[in-house]
């Protein structure tokens, strides 16, 4: 029981960080392009 909590809880921390390095990217560029929009 424990090993199966334990490794549900490994993929979905994995799974969170591979989403949050694609948002972070994005987030990146939409600074970058907000930048370059301000006067």
């Amino acid at each position: 029981m424990y090993l199966i909590t334990i490794l549900v809880y490994l993929v979905i921390i994995v799974a969170i960080g591979i989403l949050f390095k694609n948002q972070n990217r994005n987030i990146e560029d939409f600074a970058l392009a907000g930048r370059k929009g301000l006067p």
